[in-house]
């Protein structure tokens, strides 16, 4: 047995004949044909979640290289798998865990505050891989839905500031800090209670991969009878220099993390993927037309849900050209391309369904909160500073004041709506203001502004 140094203070202990299958399946290109074999002999009739984890761990390998045609930058994937329980979405995950995801850093996110995970996040010495099991637990107190903004951000490497509870301080995550990848999961009946189409309005649920896997009972039957009798294990181990070790319970496991961390190492001197032709990017551009076309004829808030196909489809195939690594120069080839496009089709365009579930939120309640929202707009622009009291704002809509909280949330996540929180004495004083760049940059108030702590520099 021999350790491998993969940075961040972990070692792996990996046996030479691992290192070697690890290093054939690079040379080969079959290391995600391979992995998705090897977890569904695992957890079977979940192929689409095991794809998912190998692609997000290569791309995340690869989270400093710039990829086109993408606001993300570089091949980071966001992926929400949907599944009741007991399907094999908590298996998949606990099988990357322990293989693909073993060497990369990662952040389990949990039902713990907002506040306390910004603080571990801005102490994290590279972006991590972020991971939740339920995501609906994460959205319970309206407090805690702050984390889609964290995500909205993170998907364009934009600067995050978070001003606590309390107002007293702000925590700050740099654009690279920000380089961040996510595998979350969640029940489709749990999570259709805290999202809406308000979620889709702010653009958190389109940034992400979606896959939805449903098993009838004879199915279910027969994962059962399949699955394996143990999953496999990655322990830590603190040693006594600082360092951690990861000790593997199956070869094959550790074979795949090495074969990460080799993956991830030879992906250093990349800086950017292009296309390996003009056809190339011909193709891919003729399929996004066609992928346009697609969601154009879905119903609005599914369209609007499924409207980043194009940069998922680049996302993907930028992913898998960069997997090639060990055997060629990264380029994107069309078969790359129909590869991204299987996938895309076998996921976000096959959870049309599942997505309108999601989102299928009450059409009375949430049609008079984007009334109310656009009844604040209206008055605030009739101000001649674009400003007014909250409280003024209330006395004028009285018979809305029920929406009035969800509306603020709506405008504040399509930055149409700064909140001032002026401190006055004992109290605090709240100004409603429509955001304007050039005026903010002048403003007196900025420092106390939601919308200024997020995109004005200090």
């Amino acid at each position: 047995m021999s350790s491998s140094f993969v940075g961040g203070g972990k070692r792996l202990d990996v046996n030479d004949d691992a290192k070697e299958e690890a290093k054939q399946v690079l040379e080969e290109f079959t290391l995600i044909e391979e992995y998705v074999k090897w977890a569904s002999s695992k957890i079977p009739y979940v192929d689409v979640f095991h794809e998912l984890a190998v692609l997000t761990a290569i791309g995340h390998a690869a989270n400093h290289v710039r990829i086109p045609y993408t606001a993300r930058k570089t091949p980071r994937l966001f992926v929400l798998i949907l599944a009741r329980t007991r399907e094999g979405k908590s298996a998949a995950m606990d099988i990357a865990r322990a293989s693909v995801w073993a060497s990369l850093n990662t952040f389990e996110l949990t039902s713990g505050s907002l506040e306390a995970h910004l603080e571990d996040l801005s102490l994290e010495k590279t972006p991590p891989l972020i991971i939740s099991e339920e995501l609906a637990i994460l959205l319970g107190p309206e407090y805690a839905r702050n984390i889609l903004d964290l995500f909205i951000r993170a998907y364009d490497m934009k600067e995050w500031i978070h001003r606590t509870r309390d107002h007293n301080r702000r925590i700050k995550l740099q654009s690279n800090q920000m380089r961040i990848s996510a595998y979350l999961a969640s029940q489709p009946q749990r999570l259709a209670t805290k999202l809406t189409t308000l979620d889709v309005a702010s653009g958190f649920l389109p940034r992400f991969v979606i896959a939805h896997v449903s098993l009838d009972k004879e199915l279910k039957k027969k994962q059962f009878r399949k699955k394996a009798e143990e999953f496999p294990e990655a322990i830590v181990i603190m040693e006594s220099n600082g360092r951690i070790r990861i000790v593997f319970t199956d070869s094959v496991a550790a074979m795949f993390a090495y074969a990460i961390s080799e993956l991830k190492d030879k992906l250093k001197s990349v800086k950017r993927v292009v296309f390996a032709t003009g056809d190339a990017r011909e193709h891919y551009l003729s399929v996004c037309e066609e992928l346009l076309d697609h969601v154009e004829g879905l119903p609005e808030n599914v369209a609007d849900t499924v409207k980043s196909v194009d940069e998922h489809v680049i996302t993907i195939a930028a992913i898998r050209a960069l997997s090639r690594i060990a055997k060629e120069k990264p380029r994107i080839k069309p078969e790359d391309i129909d590869y991204a496009l299987d996938v895309v089709r076998r996921t976000v365009l096959s959870s049309v369904d599942i997505i309108a579930d999601v989102i299928n939120e009450p059409k009375h309640w949430r049609d008079k909160i984007e009334e109310t929202a656009d009844l604040i707009l209206a008055i605030l622009s009739e101000s001649p500073e674009g400003r007014m009291s909250r409280r003024d704002v209330l006395r004028k809509l009285q018979r809305r004041k029920a929406y009035i909280p969800d509306a603020e949330n709506l405008l504040k996540k399509l930055d149409k709506l700064g909140v001032v929180y002026i401190p006055t004495g004992g109290r605090r004083s709240i100004l409603y203001c429509i955001p304007e760049e050039n005026k903010c940059e002048q403003c007196e108030l900025r420092k106390y502004c939601s919308y200024a702590i997020q995109h004005i520099s200090p």
